[in-house]
């Protein structure tokens, strides 16, 4: 006989008893300032969309000037950072979607920031998310149809659709005596 299953959940005195260490070396956002992760920009890094961003060298802003004094935290955590061949541009990165060797093709064959979004979209993009408002120039945001149809257009189809709709008897239609079913197939549609 088979031993018996053991289904339920631990209690909180074996939590208590035994607490887990995570594992050394964890990519864990424990050891990243709370200044950091205030930034809207990290948390798409940290769940790996983006997984990385890139950003003129030497630029001054607040946020990133945070995420350059918090560099080693950062890179214990699993995070890293790409100095282009150029200089010119950096690379915030996590380590656990994208490889530095993936970066340095890109980069070997120009398509770096082709390749990675800036870290001003994706900052204009988690700000708006966070507001609730998607700017127009960004994926997903509604775009203008065009002018809808005049109301003697949208009067003239609903009255097509509406005839459209009328069954007729058994013998009549594209196939007579076949059915309704393969009259309503063959019918063409408006």
């Amino acid at each position: 006989m088979a031993e018996p299953i053991n289904n339920s959940l631990p209690t909180e005195a074996d939590i208590m008893a035994s607490p887990q260490e995570p594992p050394a070396a964890s990519e864990s956002t424990a050891n990243i300032p709370d200044e950091v992760l205030e930034i809207p920009t990290m948390f798409g890094l940290l769940n790996g969309s983006p997984p990385a961003v890139w950003a003129e060298t030497g630029r001054k802003d607040p946020e990133i000037q945070v995420i350059v004094k918090n560099a080693k935290a950062l890179e214990e955590s699993g995070l890293g950072f790409y100095k282009s061949k150029d200089g010119k541009t950096t690379v915030f990165y996590n380590g656990t979607f994208v490889d530095q060797g993936e970066l340095s093709k890109a980069d070997d064959a120009g398509t770096l920031t082709e390749l990675v979004p800036s870290y001003d979209s994706v900052r204009q993009g988690a700000e708006a998310a966070i507001s609730g408002q998607i700017p127009s120039g960004l994926p997903g945001a509604p775009q203008p149809a065009g002018n809808p149809p005049s109301s003697a257009a949208q009067k003239s189809l609903a009255t097509k659709r509406a005839n459209n709709l009328q069954a007729g008897s058994p013998t009549s239609g594209a196939a007579p005596g076949s059915g309704r079913i393969l009259n309503n197939i063959l019918k063409p549609v408006v």
